[in-house]
């Protein structure tokens, strides 16, 4: 782990918001994100597809036949587009594939399925207007991970096309909170902690059955699912919801590559500018996503370091 790695860590258990009221924690969050500057020369425009909000992030020369779609963490509860907009502007530049933010919504106002039934209005909506599955990518982070394998296994199950790949960034996909990790990296975690995971749960769920793999992936059949990338850190809490994905998903013939980044806090990745550690990780996603798309020729006006 890098000198700046820790320091991070340090630092984030001072500031990041961690309060019981959601709504309270949602502003808190937004604010600090305020810190965070849009990439340069992209764009963005916010759209309403199927009645979802969404945002679209892009250079002007990106394809306009290629997506990443992206739904971001928060434990289902917390997050928006000005809280990921750093990230979303960032991951278009260095790709030069179009992102499009959505926007699902969130418990505990709208438990599951809310976000489930978001997310596929959605990427159904993109293939109406002819964009094929095989040029699209689901990308999330953290409870935005385990919504893009739920999304998958929904599609799937209903006989639809499915992405060509799947890029999870420290996923959270099992809600039972039983995973080993969970005591093993308390101490070590600066960012998730199990009784605010316990009340995220319940503001999701609602009295619903956690091990449904449409709200724990990780107790899903992945038959005929696509590649996946997940990048995660040793020291999560939520290191085992990763870890047993992986074996599950490989069992069922899935082509998964894990990268563990060791000594690394919960979704590091989306913060390329702070650590090494982060910047090599976007650089290893952007060159999974080339491959899958088949643009890997494709040359952004960002260069990445």
């Amino acid at each position: 782990m890098s000198i700046q790695a820790w320091l991070i860590k340090k630092i984030i258990k001072k500031i990041v918001p961690m309060d019981k009221d959601f709504n309270l924690r949602r502003k808190k969050t937004d604010e600090l994100a305020k810190n965070y500057s849009l990439a340069s020369s992209i764009k963005t425009q916010q759209v309403e597809l199927e009645g979802v909000t969404c945002e679209w992030a892009y250079l002007e020369n990106a394809p306009l036949d290629k997506v990443i779609i992206y739904l971001h963490g928060g434990g289902f509860c917390i997050g928006s587009i000005n809280t990921y907009r750093h990230f979303t502007s960032r991951l278009a530049k260095d790709t030069g594939i179009r992102v499009l933010y959505i926007e699902y919504r969130k418990a505990p106002e709208n438990p599951f399925p809310g976000a489930l039934e978001d997310t596929i209005s959605v990427y159904q909506n993109l293939l109406s207007q002819g964009i094929s599955s095989e040029n699209i990518i689901f990308m999330g982070d953290s409870a935005g991970g385990g919504l893009c394998l739920s999304s998958a296994l929904a599609l799937r199950d209903n006989e639809k096309p499915l992405p060509a790949a799947l890029v999870l960034l420290s996923p959270w996909t099992d809600l039972t909170l039983t995973s080993k990790s969970l005591e093993a990296n308390a101490k070590k975690d600066p960012l998730v902690f199990i009784d605010d995971q316990k009340n995220l749960v319940a503001a999701y769920t609602q009295g619903k059955d956690v091990r449904n793999p449409l709200i724990s992936p990780r107790f899903g059949n992945f038959n005929g699912f696509p590649s996946i990338l997940i990048h995660t850190g040793t020291d999560e809490i939520l290191l085992d919801d990763s870890l047993n994905l992986v074996e599950k998903a490989r069992k069922d013939g899935v082509e998964v590559t894990l990268k563990l980044w060791k000594g690394m806090f919960h979704v590091f990745s989306i913060f390329p500018d702070h650590t090494p550690e982060g910047k090599k990780s976007l650089k290893q996603v952007v060159a999974f996503i080339h491959n899958k798309l088949r643009t890997s020729n494709f040359v952004s006006s960002s260069k990445v370091q």
